[in-house]
């Protein structure tokens, strides 16, 4: 079993893009992270994303949002935010009670490094723009890294979510990539996942998945994050790994490898501007 080693992934490409800056863009860009909420693992997965931007000289700024904030305030936080800063970075989830198609479609595109508006979503669907959002580039970067060939091979992919789910599906479905969708509505998933050769999954429940709904050799990419007993874990139980050839851990597996696409989507859309 290979353990995916997500932040040397992240380091390797925060070189490469050191070496961008350096050599492209001065004065350095910037920063902006909207949330609205409090949740522990969200907001060290923020404090993660920032440490990244200070390594590389950018200067990124956290604006803090209501749980109980309203769809209007939300977006004027963005269009505020906007004016101020190169790339701006909608922290998810959002409240549950806002309308996240108006937010989503109010980022102006230009600042859109995550990839959630319909202008730069349409544009990676179209292959018309090098970004792509976080965690399909980080399935992209170890699928790279790793020499996983994705052809011929039963892949599942667990929900539908704006993150995780739906990019990635659209991703396989982009390069030519058959898979099947799951989530906790389709009947029998566990065959699903019993036949599955890779599974990439994101919907933030621990432990969603067991070692024992899982066949030998299996390639698990986890990018769930969630609190569970006071720690961040996975959507698959660390003990799925007995059963994997390759495995991403959480933490330490998707994540630095998310942040680190993050920010070259950033230096990407500064340079083409």
């Amino acid at each position: 079993m290979i353990l995916v080693d997500g932040k040397k992934i992240a380091h390797t490409i925060e070189t490469e893009l050191s070496l961008r800056l350096s050599d492209s863009l001065k004065p350095r860009p910037r920063l902006g992270i909207i949330y609205a909420g409090e949740n522990s693992a969200i907001e060290s997965f923020i404090a993660i994303k920032q440490r990244f931007g200070k390594r590389l000289g950018i200067d990124n700024e956290l604006t803090r949002l209501s749980e109980n904030v309203t769809t209007r305030e939300v977006i004027f936080s963005i269009l505020e935010n906007a004016k101020k800063y190169d790339g701006l970075i909608l922290q998810l989830p959002l409240p549950a009670h806002v309308d996240r198609e108006q937010i989503f479609s109010s980022i102006p595109p230009e600042c859109d490094i995550d990839v959630l508006g319909t202008q730069q979503y349409k544009k990676f669907l179209n292959k018309e723009m090098q970004c792509l959002p976080p965690v399909a580039g980080a399935v992209a970067e170890i699928v790279s890294f790793y020499s996983v060939d994705l052809a011929f091979k039963k892949i599942v992919v667990v929900g539908a979510g704006r993150l995780v789910g739906a990019p990635v599906s659209d991703w396989l479905t982009r390069e030519g990539f058959a898979f099947s969708q799951v989530d906790e509505h389709t009947p029998e998933k566990e065959k699903f996942f019993h036949d599955a050769d890779i599974i990439i999954t994101g919907v933030g429940t621990p432990g969603v998945i067991q070692p024992s709904m899982l066949k030998d050799g299996v390639v698990l990419l986890d990018a769930g994050t969630s609190s569970h007993a006071g720690s961040v874990a996975g959507d698959c139980d660390p003990d799925c790994s007995l059963r994997a050839s390759l495995f991403t851990p959480v933490p330490g597996g998707m994540g630095p490898i998310t942040v680190a696409i993050l920010y070259r989507n950033l230096i990407q859309t500064c340079l083409s501007t």
